[in-house]
């Protein structure tokens, strides 16, 4: 791009005062701006005054700076000299609000009440004060800015209209809480981390009335797809909110977002106050709870943040307080569920012939989001190798649904392809809970060898290369 060209009009008010000028345009040039100047561009012979018209009428100048002090502000009024003429040239167009971009007032001296020496015809307009050494670089960046077009709080993109301002939609009850939180989150507010617990007492009262209720002649698994696609707007929220607070640098703000999950996790199970249930009455929760596992994970690896990775992989969670439970601690492997409901009954009932409807949602869920498709199956085959290496016979208690979509994929997901650079392989070694980059390696190659291709479709997976097993650290 051509820089931007821009004439600086001043007056000679003294050799000190036409030395400060010339160190501000050779700054401004050292930065980028073609700085036009009597000093540098006014030859021998010419017309100063013709100059100086030009320069204010030129089209190819398109930034007009006064340096504004007593001398420049009198002649200015008074119509005297160069100065005087500009300022018949600027003024009428200052006036007309043709040119109000053009043309900017940087002052350089105030007066004994320490009010700016400004133009009549400037007043009451915005200007840069370079009077004061304390106050210089500031203003001298904000001018830069001004000429550059780029200024310090640029204008947002207009975002679309909240879906439940829609005519079919409806707000849902959390949508305050939510923006709160996330608002708070964003801007590193203290109150964000009781916002956040806040928000998730609202969620989980709003949830808890998505519950799957029998109807007449209404299939259960056509019941169990209607609850998901009811969840959907929430759990969204959720995955929204986790972003904010993975950009947050207290980790205890997404930490809570993590405890939320938990709550969600257990109404995977009857309340301790049900007696009679069928299992399936419970596999829309179920599948959010996976959802949302596999999404917080996703969040915690796209914003780069492996120690909250780290965190939800080795968070204690309680899950199943209900009347079958024995009120155990258990890993995140507990969020894992095969629903028979959808991947046998509905898969046959409507002749789907599908390797996993449940990982057809789940790809549908991420078809038109903030976390891609990818990121969730990454995320979802991360959780199932952390198992593995959790696991002393290799076996893992967590199960890649969405890799029936990785069976074409022929390169590693993007955390194991990193992890060829020895300094980012040693970054994520806290989630895999080894000691060094040669264990970790090691711990691929091992599980790769055991079982070289698990079954997903027609080609089945090559572990090998999902990982990237023989290129761990193999770069500085």
């Amino acid at each position: 791009m051509e820089p931007v060209k821009a004439f600086i009009s001043y007056a000679w008010t003294s050799p000190v005062h036409e030395d400060w000028v010339l160190q501000l345009a050779t700054r401004l040039r050292q930065d980028g701006v073609d700085i036009i100047m009597d000093k540098w561009d006014l030859k021998p012979g010419h017309d100063s005054v013709k100059f100086m018209e030009q320069m204010v009428t030129d089209e190819g100048v398109t930034k007009v700076i006064m340096i504004c002090d007593h001398k420049y502000s009198q002649k200015a009024d008074n119509r005297e000299g160069g100065v005087g003429t500009e300022a018949q040239i600027i003024s009428p167009e200052l006036y007309g609000k043709s040119m109000q971009d053009k043309y900017v007032a940087v002052v350089s001296e105030l007066d004994e009440a320490g009010k700016p020496y400004l133009p009549v015809y400037y007043r009451g307009r915005i200007y840069f004060d370079l009077s004061s050494d304390t106050r210089f670089e500031d203003e001298y960046d904000k001018l830069l800015r001004w000429i550059v077009g780029k200024p310090v709080h640029v204008k947002p993109e207009i975002g679309a209209p909240p879906h439940y301002l829609d005519e079919n939609s409806v707000k849902l009850e959390t949508e305050s809480a939510f923006r709160r939180a996330e608002n708070l989150l964003r801007s590193g507010a203290s109150t964000a981390l009781s916002a956040v617990r806040d928000y998730a007492d609202v969620f989980v009262r709003e949830y808890a009335k998505l519950a799957i209720v029998q109807r007449p002649g209404v299939e259960i698994d056509d019941l169990i797809v209607e609850a998901i696609q009811a969840a959907t707007p929430y759990i969204r929220q959720i995955e929204e909110l986790a972003i904010a607070a993975a950009r947050s640098p207290q980790k205890e703000n997404f930490l809570e977002v993590v405890a939320l999950l938990e709550r969600i996790g257990r109404f995977m199970y009857p309340a301790p106050e049900v007696t009679s249930w069928r299992t399936a009455d419970y596999d829309a929760f179920k599948f959010n709870a996976h959802l949302l596992l596999v999404s917080v994970v996703a969040v915690s690896v796209q914003e780069g943040r492996f120690d909250l990775t780290e965190a939800i992989v080795n968070y204690p969670f309680m899950l199943n307080i209900g009347p079958s439970s024995e009120g155990r601690i258990e890993g995140y492997e507990g969020f894992r569920n095969y629903l028979a409901s959808l991947n046998e009954y509905r898969n046959q009932r409507l002749g789907l012939r599908r390797m996993s409807v449940q990982a057809d949602l789940m790809k549908e869920h991420y078809s038109a989001h903030n976390i891609s498709f990818d990121r969730a199956m990454e995320a979802d085959f991360l959780l199932y190798i952390k198992s593995s290496i959790n696991d002393e016979s290799g076996r893992s208690s967590w199960y890649p649904v969405t890799s029936v979509w990785a069976e074409r994929r022929f390169r590693p997901f993007e955390i194991f392809a990193r992890a060829e650079s020895m300094r980012f392989a040693t970054s994520i070694l806290p989630i895999f809970g080894v000691g060094a980059v040669a264990n970790l390696k090691d711990k691929l190659v091992a599980i790769g060898n055991d079982r070289q291709r698990f079954r997903s479709g027609e080609f089945g997976i090559s572990l090998a290369v999902l990982t990237n097993a023989e290129h761990i650290g193999a770069r500085p």
